[in-house]
């Protein structure tokens, strides 16, 4: 099960009540990008998340790191996007609350509290973290948030050993050669060779083939569409739980 715009927080929300899960036909006039309403309908089905215990969690830091949270003002369901990814119009501004950013001080008693949920279901399951590289990063706000989730994350990592903290060299990470213009601006697509990073970081023949498997996809999908291209990238705000064949 893909829960691609699932930060953290929001999933601890949600798993306590799920009055919360958003309600997506609500919004599909209120989006600046039609292409992200399918990744917010994802988390209608939280709820129903499997019962046996899957081989692992794969997690990483994209939604924390830039999606923001917005509360409906009439019954208070809940999800996260990117503040851009919304038309930001007089009639949402009436409808629905902007909270910003999951506060850097609540990151690693956030990740702490989902994992407990993860653990309380299903045991201490692996859990794979990858830190969404920030080297084509400039702005200063996204490079901090980056250094407090690493941190946050390695510091649980060695607490408990299920959790897997994993991050590449960010000095060979490269913008992507044969990408649109508008995705090549994007500091978070990258080129073949940063993904191949991602599986050497990690010598789990399991967690290799999924790396594989996704490569392969993404380099298909990149120049055809944001949304796909990021729906199968290793790297996409996702958070992936379930079994590989």
């Amino acid at each position: 099960m893909n829960f691609q715009k699932g930060r953290a927080d929001l999933l601890c929300n949600y798993w306590r009540n799920t009055n919360l899960l958003p309600k997506n036909a609500m919004l599909q006039d209120l989006m600046a990008r039609s292409d992200v309403l399918p990744l917010i309908r994802q988390l209608e089905f939280f709820d129903c998340l499997p019962r046996r215990a899957p081989k692992f969690i794969f997690m990483d830091s994209f939604a924390e790191l830039t999606d923001q949270l917005f509360i409906n003002k009439l019954d208070q369901w809940q999800f996260c996007c990117g503040y851009s990814d919304l038309a930001h119009s007089e009639v949402f501004s009436r409808e629905y609350e902007c909270s910003g950013h999951m506060p850097l001080g609540k990151l690693k008693s956030t990740y702490l509290s989902l994992f407990d949920l993860f653990e309380k279901r299903w045991g201490r399951v692996p859990i794979y973290f990858l830190h969404f590289p920030i080297a084509l990063e400039s702005r200063p706000l996204y490079i901090e948030r980056y250094h407090a989730i690493v941190q946050a994350i390695q510091e649980i990592s060695k607490l408990r050993p299920n959790v897997r903290s994993i991050e590449v060299d960010g000095s060979q990470v490269r913008w992507p050669s044969d990408a649109p213009e508008n995705i090549r601006s994007f500091p978070y697509h990258f080129d073949d060779e940063t993904y191949l990073m991602f599986k050497e970081k990690d010598r789990s023949n399991a967690l290799g083939a999924l790396f594989l498997k996704a490569k392969a996809a993404t380099t298909v999908d990149l120049t055809n569409s944001i949304l796909r291209a990021r729906t199968l990238n290793i790297l996409s705000s996702i958070i992936n739980v379930g079994k590989i064949d």
